[in-house]
């Protein structure tokens, strides 16, 4: 069986796969709890459908959904933050969050992301080619950070029990081998919508060996204006109204309370991306 990683990346409309990963070694439960205690969010969608995708499904632009999702006899829960173009905000995220619930829920978690990187040969104008970041965090502490260019050099290459590969050029087998060495099957699957449904597409894998998918969207994080989606799902406009007023009174707080209060009133995701991200660009 392959690992599933290399699953996922042959699913994406475009010749750039892209992807923001989050991989916590804890049931299902114990990760959606860590994310509402921490940074105030809850599923939109728990225990969502999961559809076996067609063949000519391909993988596209979530539009701000993320899933978290549990398979049967795996301990670790994958959590899709990004699929598609993925943001310096989204990898910084995975990092952040990632090395909080390993802390919290004192286990183990990944931050993985494949992305494009903005920048450009200085000689050929040309963008430089797919980037991989994998770190891998216990109780809030790296143990390994690897990152590398696709078909190019490694960059770092930090871990325990593992020898530098003794190639100029590594492909995405690298990341692929750092999963595998670990147990870890990624399901290629995506989160979907359409009018008043949403659901977990999947490929390449029987739907009875996804314990539980539970689908969020970011609230209050700056990169993700789009909320359409959230009149998508029945009961998911009440929902945001009520993310809305917390959001609301907690500004209310902030503005009676200012001074000794103020760390403690920056709540929710926007209060989190105000904190870990405060005077970035």
């Amino acid at each position: 069986m392959a690992i599933g990683l290399e699953d996922l990346l042959s699913r994406f409309d475009g010749e750039q796969p892209e992807v923001a990963l989050m991989l916590v070694k804890a049931p299902l439960g114990s990760v959606v709890s860590g994310l509402a205690d921490t940074y105030g969010t809850l599923p939109l969608v728990e225990g969502a459908p999961v559809r076996v995708a067609s063949r000519q499904e391909t993988i596209v632009e979530t539009s701000g959904w993320l899933a978290a999702v549990e398979q049967r006899d795996e301990s670790w829960v994958c959590v899709y933050v990004a699929l598609g173009e993925v943001v310096e905000l989204e990898r910084d995220l995975v990092r952040h969050v990632g090395a909080d619930l390993s802390e919290t829920l004192s286990t183990q978690a990944i931050a993985f992301s494949v992305f494009s990187p903005a920048l450009r040969d200085d000689e050929t104008g040309e963008a430089e080619g797919l980037k991989a970041e994998f770190e891998a965090f216990q109780e809030g502490e790296t143990t390994d950070r690897v990152i590398f260019t696709v078909d190019g050099p490694i960059e770092a290459f930090e871990t325990e029990g593992r020898e530098l590969p003794e190639t100029e050029t590594v492909s995405l087998d690298l990341a692929h081998r750092l999963f595998a060495d670990r147990g870890i099957y990624v399901p290629a699957c995506s989160p979907k919508s359409r009018g008043q449904q949403a659901w977990l597409a999947l490929w390449d894998l029987e739907p009875s060996r996804i314990g539980r998918a539970d689908l969020f969207r970011l609230r209050g994080s700056s990169f993700f204006e789009d909320e359409t989606l959230t009149m998508d799902m029945p009961g998911l406009e009440a929902a945001t109204r009520a993310a809305d007023e917390d959001t609301a009174s907690e500004v209310g707080s902030e503005s009676a309370d200012a001074g000794e209060d103020q760390a403690e009133s920056g709540r929710g995701w926007l209060g989190f991306f105000q904190r870990i991200f405060a005077g970035k660009s």
